[in-house]
């Protein structure tokens, strides 16, 4: 059973404020398995099945909540629940799918704008997970 505070601290902890993404696309990309299905450097599209999740990286500045904590079962701060724990839960099932046999999951990141996301995500669907990061 993965430890998704564990995963969700471990994005936390990694810088991605607005328009400097790139740390933490670069961490996606590791913990996702397998190649993308589609990378241009800011959007990572893996899996091919009907469903699609979707989210982005980016964070406002810090201000003191770096490194992040687990304290009383929950994970404090940069970006925790908004929306590193959400891909966090993406990255565990891209993974769990692999390990399980069924290639059914994944996980895309992007660091774009919201709009565009979501225009892309309806463009591609079959069963993926989009993270993006997007300057807002």
């Amino acid at each position: 059973m993965p430890d998704l505070a564990a995963r969700t601290l471990q994005l936390v902890d990694c810088p991605s404020e607005s328009r400097s993404e790139g740390a933490l696309v670069d961490l996606v990309r590791e913990l996702v398995p397998g190649p993308p299905r589609y990378d241009d450097g800011e959007v990572l599209l893996y899996g091919d099945g009907p469903v699609v999740l979707a989210g982005h990286l980016d964070t406002i500045p810090a201000q003191g909540n770096i490194p992040g904590r687990i304290e009383d079962g929950s994970v404090h701060g940069l970006g925790a629940s908004d929306m590193k724990a959400g891909v966090a839960v993406m990255i565990e099932l891209a993974r769990a799918s692999v390990s399980t046999g069924s290639r059914t999951s994944s996980t895309s990141s992007r660091s774009t704008s919201s709009s565009t996301a979501s225009s892309f995500a309806r463009s591609s669907a079959p069963f993926e997970s989009r993270v993006e990061s997007r300057p807002t």
